[in-house]
Formats: structure tokens, sequence, C-alpha cells
């Protein structure tokens, strides 16, 4: 393909579509993000060795498009690049993560759930025993003491703190502290 460069025709070496390429790569490894610099440089280091003479190739072309504007300039604005696979990869590990955190935390948060409601059918009192004793006593019915070998850490854990948080009531009814 015969190309103009200051009225002297040229020959274009290269297809269109590797000096195109070769020019996002070119454009990656100086305004992309990290990991994008770095790929597009070794996408450059590929074609020029598999292409010899791109880069001045591709040089000349960009002049070429450059002069083109100047004397039409475009009537739109170019369409915005889309974000590239590895801003989309990293967006989506970032959701995906924070997804996998949030279901973490409804499964924890139902577990502690699961383990205070069985603690709610459990029954606690506090009385006078006939030799004068204090007894404080807490009843589990049958069907909650069946579900306990079953319980996970969490639920366990939640139904610990229950109970215990009905021995502490019991204590406070007796010292006068319930409020």
């Amino acid at each position: 393909m015969p190309a103009v460069n200051g009225g002297v025709d040229q020959v274009q070496m290269h297809p269109e579509n590797v000096i195109l390429r070769y020019l996002r790569a070119q454009e990656l490894s100086q305004k992309g993000i990290d990991g994008e610099r770095v790929a597009a440089k070794a996408a450059m280091s590929r074609i020029e060795l598999s292409h010899p003479g791109i880069k001045q190739e591709a040089a000349r072309y960009e002049q070429q498009k450059k002069a083109a504007q100047i004397r039409a300039p475009a009537t739109r604005s170019p369409t915005p690049r889309a974000p590239s696979a590895d801003i989309w990869d990293a967006i989506f590990g970032v959701a995906g993560q924070a997804v996998r955190r949030a279901q973490g935390f409804a499964e924890t948060m139902g577990n502690v759930a699961l383990g205070r409601e069985l603690a709610q059918h459990v029954g606690s009192s506090t009385k006078l025993s006939r030799s004068g004793s204090l007894v404080i006593s807490i009843r589990i019915p049958d069907v909650i003491s069946r579900k306990l070998g079953r319980l996970n850490p969490i639920q366990q854990r939640a139904f610990r703190d229950a109970l215990h948080a009905k021995l502490e009531h019991e204590f406070d009814v007796l010292f006068g502290t319930d409020e």
C-alpha cells in the first residue's frame, strides 16, 4: 500500500492491523496501569521481533494520521475505550471477594441465631432448698438436648453465651440488680 509522507511515496511493509496492534500496545505501555504496562511492553517486543522495522513504520503511520486529522478535523468525538480485561478481572475479583465475605458473614449470623434460638427454650430458676441452700437450676428440654450434639462451634458458642446471660439474669435477680 503506498503511503504519502511529506510528498514522498513510501511503501507500507506491514499490514495495517499489525501496525495498529503495535500502536495500541505502545499506548498501553505509556498510559496503562502497572500490569498493563508490563504486558504491553512484552507485546511490543514480540511484535518488533516478528516484524522488523515496525517501530519506524508505526511512527510514520501516526505522523500520516495526525497530518490527515489536521487537514480534515473529525466531526464527532472518538468512542471511549473500554477498560482492558485486566481491569475487569480485578473489578470482578474484588466484587467476588466481597460477595464471598458477605455470604460468610450471613452464614455466621444464621448460626448465631440458631444457637440463641435453642437457648430460648431452656428454662432457669432460683430457689431456696429445704436446707436453706440457694439452688439455681437450668432445664433443657429433651428435644433441645438431642440437638445440642449436632451444633457447629459457632452455634455452640452462641448457645453457651445465651445460657450465660440467663445465669447472669438469675444472679441479678438474687442480688436485686435486675434492670
